[in-house]
């Protein structure tokens, strides 16, 4: 439906609710009742409900800023949503792959990266993520190659993963991140200017692996709604079944993401605190409860004496 139409429809909605007290509930309820409005006006009254519409926008312009701002609120709304739980339930794609890493192995936080090597915001991240590696000692990296652009996007991500059988991947990335401008021909520089074996070079580039690997990258982001790059996800607990994670859509700085971490990071030695905590209350009523049935024990038995004592 156009923007006239929507419109239309939505006047007549209002119209309809204003004055007939009709009650909506269900999805189709409300098309069909936007579709009867519709019906009843024609298309003079149309015209002049649009006229009205467009008027009031016109005098008011301040309430299309305020639509946008709320329209793209209800999307991260709904983006986080949808990735808070499509997160549990690939986590082993996220974060056990064979993806490339960086950073500590086995680092409380988790950050995955998906990135285009043309992609103007994502070379802006490079620097970035190499600090935050740098000031993390508890954080690891998980690169996703998610060419998005065109072919050759597509060609520098497949290079990088061929990079990465001769343990190259890191400089590969950080190369091809610094370039200005990338195509087929400097991208095969940087493989000669790296020393990579150019046999071994050119047979993973066309090998079914590095093919998988992009198509299970892609399949991935298809599952948690990505749709452009920059994009990371921060998690951390991955041992637990209640992962906290963080989305991040698009270039951020190194201290709100340096933010992140840190909330995090915190918030999974929170996790750990009570579990322990419990333990010690467990024994603690435990040896009371224990305590408190021998003294009960002993006084019975106390009771007992003197009672026959006295009987003799």
């Amino acid at each position: 439906m156009n923007a006239r139409l929507w419109l239309t429809a939505a006047l007549c909605l209002i119209t309809q609710l204003a004055f007939a007290n009709i009650a909506i509930g269900s999805e189709s309820a409300k098309k069909a009742t936007i579709n009867n409005a519709q019906k009843q006006l024609s298309p003079a009254k149309q015209r002049q409900i649009e006229q009205v519409i467009r008027n009031y926008l016109v005098s008011n312009p301040e309430i299309l800023v305020e639509a946008q701002k709320a329209l793209i609120a209800k999307r991260k709304q709904a983006v986080q949503a949808h990735i808070s739980k499509a997160i549990p339930e690939n986590t082993q794609a996220l974060f056990f792959s064979k993806s490339p890493s960086a950073g500590n192995a086995k680092g409380k936080i988790t950050i995955v990266e998906f990135f285009d090597y043309q992609c103007r915001h994502c070379k802006e991240m490079t620097m970035i993520m190499d600090n935050i590696l740098a000031n993390n000692k508890d954080v690891r990296i998980v690169y996703k190659d998610y060419p998005i652009i065109d072919n050759v996007s597509r060609y520098a991500a497949k290079a990088a993963l061929a990079a990465a059988k001769q343990g190259k991947y890191l400089a590969f990335h950080r190369a091809l991140m610094q370039a200005p401008t990338i195509t087929k021909e400097t991208i095969n520089k940087l493989a000669e200017s790296l020393a990579l074996d150019p046999t071994r070079f050119a047979d993973a580039l066309k090998s079914p692996a590095v093919e998988d690997q992009l198509e299970e990258n892609r399949e991935l982001g298809e599952k948690l709604g990505i749709r452009g790059t920059p994009a990371m996800i921060i998690a951390s607990q991955l041992s637990s079944p209640e992962i906290k994670s963080y989305f991040i859509a698009g270039a951020t700085s190194q201290k709100k993401l340096q933010a992140i971490i840190t909330d995090a990071a915190k918030e999974s030695k929170t996790a750990a605190k009570p579990k322990a905590s419990k333990i010690q209350k467990t024994t603690t009523k435990t040896k009371t409860t224990k305590t408190t049935k021998k003294t009960k024990s002993k006084t019975t038995a106390r009771r007992s004496k003197t009672k026959s004592r006295r009987h003799s």
